[in-house]
């Protein structure tokens, strides 16, 4: 489990919700300009990331290039996100 405060425990399985976590603490934070940001890089690149990666095990290697792109897009969206948590929080989450 991972350990949030001292009352509260999230079970691992429930650790891919803490991305949500912020937006509820501050709902401010979820209507930034740089969270709608975030949310429209992140979900399409993740959707091409699978996309490429099932196509790419199907036997069409040339479709290699976009799978290797799609990551980096991908961790610019999780810059985004670190970048909404501290301007609304003033610390890393």
């Amino acid at each position: 489990t991972l350990r949030l405060s001292k009352r509260q425990k999230v079970p691992a399985t429930g650790q891919l919700l803490l991305g949500r976590r912020p937006y509820r603490a501050r709902p401010a934070a979820a209507h930034s300009k740089l969270a709608k940001a975030r949310f429209w890089i992140y979900v399409p690149a993740r959707f091409i990331q699978t996309l490429t990666l099932f196509l790419f095990f199907r036997g069409h290697t040339a479709i290699e290039p976009l799978l290797a792109g799609a990551p980096i897009v991908v961790g610019v969206a999780i810059l985004c996100f670190a970048g909404v948590v501290l301007q609304h929080t003033g610390t890393a989450a």
